[in-house]
């Protein structure tokens, strides 16, 4: 029985942080393609590939919100979240699969 939805990284793509994290390299062979993910992308990407959606929210509203207020961080987390997926670097996948 599934437990809900979560994300995992697609297999299509390769991400690979600066070593001070500042951004990331994605690349994909599908085109080939390259993008650029800043530090807040990187930040989600990690957050919904390691929790639970609910949760990793949460996470980054208390992160982020400090700076831009809870409101605008759970915008820009819905933001980023559907550039991630638009762009194919997560995929949807049942809760407990996501957990792997």
């Amino acid at each position: 029985m599934a437990l809900g939805v979560g994300y995992r990284r697609s297999q299509e793509w390769d991400v690979r942080p600066y070593d001070d994290l500042s951004n990331a390299f994605a690349f994909t062979a599908r085109q080939p393609y390259v993008l650029i993910l800043d530090k807040v992308s990187l930040y989600v990407l990690e957050l919904v590939t390691r929790h639970p959606r609910p949760a990793a929210t949460e996470r980054f509203v208390v992160t982020v919100g400090v700076r831009l207020g809870a409101a605008e961080a759970e915008r820009r987390f819905e933001r980023v979240l559907g550039e991630l997926s638009g762009a194919g670097l997560i995929e949807l996948v049942e809760q407990q699969e996501a957990a792997r």
